[in-house]
């Protein structure tokens, strides 16, 4: 599970609190909930002074907790692609929060003091986005990919996207990728041949899922977000309705 960032309503410390409890009692689930938790950056500096101080203190509050349930981090979400820093500023960023995970009190992102390595990302979009600086600072490379808005439509977007994740593999540098967001809308505007409607979701949701068992992904997204600004597409790209109804039983099925 994808979640964050720190500092905002301490939403991180809530997920993490609830991630622990609900892997204490596994009853349905096949595995352990495993959250990597994202920071949120902008244009300024001192929104990734916030992002780290409070990094520091689930660390030191919650280390335990922390090296159980925490795999990875994600620093950042498009802000290349935002033009909010540029790619050696964000690895940058991605090199501070290595320095600090490898002090004694931290949680260590080689090994040397806990049970497994916490590894470290930077969500971008895909392509020039994602800059060598950026490739050489992060352990594996995380790329939205967005078919919908690249007008594919939903029988040929698990295809085109496994092709992205194909050309961001040449160029990694031999590290791994993964979809940071995979996903479509149920409402919105048609972008040329993609539209956003149920059955476009139940398509490409299990072409992707069925046929990407080798590719790490984020699904996005769990439900519908009526509060978000802007345009009505932004708020319905959820498996389930805001009322936390599955909106196929599609989603429930297995391959």
């Amino acid at each position: 599970m994808r979640g964050g960032p720190p500092h905002y309503c301490h939403d991180a410390e809530n997920l993490l609190k609830a991630v622990v409890r609900v892997n204490q009692y596994q009853v349905s689930i096949d595995r352990p909930i495993e959250l990597y938790l994202g920071m949120w950056l902008n244009a300024t500096t001192d929104q990734f002074e916030s992002e780290l101080r409070e990094l520091k203190r689930l660390t030191t509050s919650y280390p335990e907790d922390f090296r159980r349930h925490v795999p990875g981090l994600l620093i950042g979400s498009e802000t290349v692609f935002r033009r909010e820093l540029t790619s050696s500023k964000l690895a940058d960023y991605v090199i501070r929060v290595r320095r600090h995970l490898l002090q004694p009190n931290g949680a260590s992102t080689d090994g040397s003091s806990m049970q497994r390595k916490i590894l470290i990302s930077a969500p971008e979009v895909g392509g020039s986005y994602y800059g060598d600086a950026v490739i050489d600072a992060v352990d594996f490379l995380t790329v939205n990919f967005y078919p919908y808005w690249q007008a594919v439509p939903a029988e040929n977007a698990a295809r085109f996207q496994l092709g992205l994740i194909k050309n961001m593999l040449d160029r990694s540098k031999g590290k791994d990728v993964w979809v940071g967001e995979a996903g479509w809308p149920t409402v919105g505007p048609p972008m040329g041949e993609a539209n956003a409607s149920l059955k476009s979701v139940e398509t490409f949701y299990r072409d992707w899922v069925c046929t990407t068992n080798s590719t790490n992904y984020f699904w996005f997204e769990a439900f519908d977000e009526p509060w978000k600004p802007g345009s009505m597409v932004e708020r319905n790209w959820g498996l389930f309705y805001s009322n936390r109804t599955l909106k196929s039983t599609e989603f429930a099925r297995g391959c």
